[in-house]
Protein backbone atom coordinates (compact mmCIF):
# COMPACT_ATOMS: atom_id res chain seq x y z
CA UNK A 1 0.00 0.00 0.00
CA UNK A 2 2.79 2.42 0.87
CA UNK A 3 4.46 1.67 -2.49
CA UNK A 4 1.27 2.67 -4.24
CA UNK A 5 1.14 5.93 -2.31
CA UNK A 6 4.79 6.64 -3.09
CA UNK A 7 4.18 5.94 -6.77
CA UNK A 8 1.12 8.24 -6.77
CA UNK A 9 3.13 11.04 -5.09
CA UNK A 10 5.90 10.68 -7.68
CA UNK A 11 3.33 10.83 -10.50
CA UNK A 12 1.83 13.98 -8.95
CA UNK A 13 5.26 15.66 -8.83
CA UNK A 14 6.07 14.69 -12.43
CA UNK A 15 2.56 15.76 -13.52
CA UNK A 16 3.08 19.27 -12.07
CA UNK A 17 6.37 19.60 -13.93
CA UNK A 18 4.78 18.50 -17.22
CA UNK A 19 1.81 20.82 -16.71
CA UNK A 20 4.13 23.83 -16.13
CA UNK A 21 6.17 22.91 -19.23
CA UNK A 22 3.03 22.63 -21.35
CA UNK A 23 1.71 25.94 -20.02
CA UNK A 24 5.03 27.60 -20.90
CA UNK A 25 4.91 26.08 -24.40
CA UNK A 26 1.32 27.24 -24.93
CA UNK A 27 2.34 30.76 -23.85
CA UNK A 28 5.27 30.80 -26.28
CA UNK A 29 3.16 29.54 -29.19
CA UNK A 30 0.46 32.09 -28.38
CA UNK A 31 3.08 34.86 -28.47
CA UNK A 32 4.37 33.56 -31.81
CA UNK A 33 0.83 33.50 -33.22
CA UNK A 34 0.26 37.10 -32.07
CA UNK A 35 3.53 38.21 -33.69
CA UNK A 36 2.55 36.47 -36.93
CA UNK A 37 -0.84 38.17 -36.92
CA UNK A 38 0.83 41.55 -36.35
CA UNK A 39 3.18 40.93 -39.28
CA UNK A 40 0.25 39.99 -41.50
CA UNK A 41 -1.56 43.18 -40.46
CA UNK A 42 1.52 45.21 -41.34
CA UNK A 43 1.70 43.56 -44.77
CA UNK A 44 -1.99 44.34 -45.33
CA UNK A 45 -1.36 47.99 -44.46
CA UNK A 46 1.52 48.08 -46.93
CA UNK A 47 -0.64 46.59 -49.68
CA UNK A 48 -3.31 49.21 -48.97
CA UNK A 49 -0.72 52.00 -49.16
CA UNK A 50 0.56 50.67 -52.49
CA UNK A 51 -2.99 50.55 -53.85
CA UNK A 52 -3.66 54.12 -52.74
CA UNK A 53 -0.37 55.31 -54.24
CA UNK A 54 -1.24 53.61 -57.55
CA UNK A 55 -4.66 55.29 -57.59
CA UNK A 56 -3.16 58.72 -56.85
CA UNK A 57 -0.57 58.21 -59.57
CA UNK A 58 -3.30 57.25 -62.03
CA UNK A 59 -5.30 60.39 -61.19
CA UNK A 60 -2.22 62.60 -61.57
CA UNK A 61 -1.37 60.98 -64.90
CA UNK A 62 -4.93 61.54 -66.11
CA UNK A 63 -4.74 65.21 -65.07
CA UNK A 64 -1.44 65.62 -66.95
CA UNK A 65 -2.97 64.01 -70.02
CA UNK A 66 -5.96 66.37 -69.87
CA UNK A 67 -3.66 69.39 -69.50
CA UNK A 68 -1.65 68.29 -72.55
CA UNK A 69 -4.82 67.79 -74.63
CA UNK A 70 -6.17 71.24 -73.69
CA UNK A 71 -2.90 72.85 -74.81
CA UNK A 72 -2.95 70.92 -78.07
CA UNK A 73 -6.55 71.90 -78.78
CA UNK A 74 -5.77 75.56 -78.03
CA UNK A 75 -2.89 75.51 -80.52
CA UNK A 76 -5.07 73.86 -83.16
CA UNK A 77 -7.81 76.44 -82.57
CA UNK A 78 -5.30 79.28 -82.77
CA UNK A 79 -3.95 77.90 -86.02
CA UNK A 80 -7.47 77.61 -87.38
CA UNK A 81 -8.14 81.27 -86.52
CA UNK A 82 -4.90 82.31 -88.20
CA UNK A 83 -5.77 80.37 -91.33
CA UNK A 84 -9.27 81.82 -91.47
CA UNK A 85 -7.86 85.31 -91.15
CA UNK A 86 -5.26 84.57 -93.82
CA UNK A 87 -7.96 83.35 -96.22
CA UNK A 88 -9.82 86.59 -95.78
CA UNK A 89 -6.70 88.62 -96.61
CA UNK A 90 -5.56 86.54 -99.55
CA UNK A 91 -6.52 87.47 -103.03
CA UNK A 92 -4.01 85.49 -104.99
CA UNK A 93 -4.80 81.87 -105.69
CA UNK A 94 -1.19 80.58 -105.64
CA UNK A 95 -0.54 82.18 -102.29
CA UNK A 96 -3.76 80.66 -100.98
CA UNK A 97 -2.70 77.20 -102.15
CA UNK A 98 0.71 77.57 -100.49
CA UNK A 99 -0.91 78.53 -97.21
CA UNK A 100 -3.37 75.66 -97.49
CA UNK A 101 -0.45 73.27 -97.95
CA UNK A 102 1.13 74.73 -94.82
CA UNK A 103 -2.13 74.26 -92.93
CA UNK A 104 -2.32 70.69 -94.20
CA UNK A 105 1.17 70.01 -92.87
CA UNK A 106 0.20 71.46 -89.48
CA UNK A 107 -2.94 69.34 -89.42
CA UNK A 108 -0.79 66.31 -90.22
CA UNK A 109 1.35 67.16 -87.18
CA UNK A 110 -1.78 67.54 -85.08
CA UNK A 111 -3.00 64.14 -86.29
CA UNK A 112 0.38 62.58 -85.42
CA UNK A 113 0.29 64.23 -81.98
CA UNK A 114 -3.26 62.97 -81.46
CA UNK A 115 -2.09 59.46 -82.35
CA UNK A 116 0.75 59.74 -79.81
CA UNK A 117 -1.75 60.86 -77.20
CA UNK A 118 -4.01 57.92 -77.99
CA UNK A 119 -1.09 55.49 -77.67
CA UNK A 120 0.00 57.09 -74.39
CA UNK A 121 -3.55 56.78 -73.06
CA UNK A 122 -3.68 53.09 -74.01
CA UNK A 123 -0.32 52.49 -72.34
CA UNK A 124 -1.53 54.31 -69.23
CA UNK A 125 -4.67 52.17 -69.13
CA UNK A 126 -2.57 49.02 -69.40
CA UNK A 127 -0.28 50.18 -66.58
CA UNK A 128 -3.25 51.04 -64.40
CA UNK A 129 -4.69 47.59 -64.96
CA UNK A 130 -1.34 46.06 -64.06
CA UNK A 131 -1.12 48.18 -60.86
CA UNK A 132 -4.63 47.13 -59.89
CA UNK A 133 -3.83 43.45 -60.55
CA UNK A 134 -0.62 43.69 -58.49
CA UNK A 135 -2.48 45.37 -55.64
CA UNK A 136 -5.16 42.68 -55.75
CA UNK A 137 -2.53 39.91 -55.75
CA UNK A 138 -0.81 41.51 -52.76
CA UNK A 139 -4.11 41.66 -50.87
CA UNK A 140 -4.87 38.01 -51.59
CA UNK A 141 -1.34 36.98 -50.62
CA UNK A 142 -1.54 38.83 -47.31
CA UNK A 143 -4.88 37.14 -46.56
CA UNK A 144 -3.45 33.70 -47.44
CA UNK A 145 -0.35 34.22 -45.31
CA UNK A 146 -2.41 35.44 -42.38
CA UNK A 147 -4.75 32.42 -42.61
CA UNK A 148 -1.84 30.00 -43.04
CA UNK A 149 -0.03 31.43 -40.03
CA UNK A 150 -3.17 31.13 -37.91
CA UNK A 151 -3.73 27.51 -39.03
CA UNK A 152 -0.09 26.54 -38.56
CA UNK A 153 0.04 28.05 -35.07
CA UNK A 154 -3.09 26.16 -34.04
CA UNK A 155 -1.80 22.91 -35.56
CA UNK A 156 1.60 23.25 -33.88
CA UNK A 157 0.06 23.85 -30.46
CA UNK A 158 -2.39 21.00 -30.91
CA UNK A 159 0.30 18.60 -32.18
CA UNK A 160 2.72 19.51 -29.41
CA UNK A 161 0.10 19.18 -26.70
CA UNK A 162 -1.06 15.79 -27.92
CA UNK A 163 2.14 14.19 -29.21
CA UNK A 164 4.98 16.18 -27.68
CA UNK A 165 6.55 16.62 -31.17
CA UNK A 166 7.27 19.90 -32.89
CA UNK A 167 5.79 20.40 -36.36
CA UNK A 168 7.01 22.37 -39.37
CA UNK A 169 7.53 26.07 -38.74
CA UNK A 170 4.64 28.29 -39.95
CA UNK A 171 6.98 30.45 -41.97
CA UNK A 172 7.82 27.51 -44.25
CA UNK A 173 4.24 27.35 -45.43
CA UNK A 174 4.13 31.14 -45.88
CA UNK A 175 7.43 31.00 -47.82
CA UNK A 176 6.00 28.29 -50.10
CA UNK A 177 2.95 30.51 -50.74
CA UNK A 178 5.20 33.44 -51.64
CA UNK A 179 7.21 31.25 -54.06
CA UNK A 180 4.01 29.95 -55.67
CA UNK A 181 2.53 33.44 -56.06
CA UNK A 182 5.59 35.38 -57.26
CA UNK A 183 7.54 32.59 -58.94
Amino acid sequence: MSRKLTAIEQLDQVGDTITRSLNTLVGLETDRAAASAAAAGSAADLALAIGIAAAVLAVLTGAGFAWFMIGLLRRAHQRELELTEALGRLGDRDELLARLRSASAVLGEVAAATQQIREAAEQLAAEQAQWAATSERLGRLVDEIENALREDSRELIHEHLHTGRRGAAPWRRAGNMLKATWG
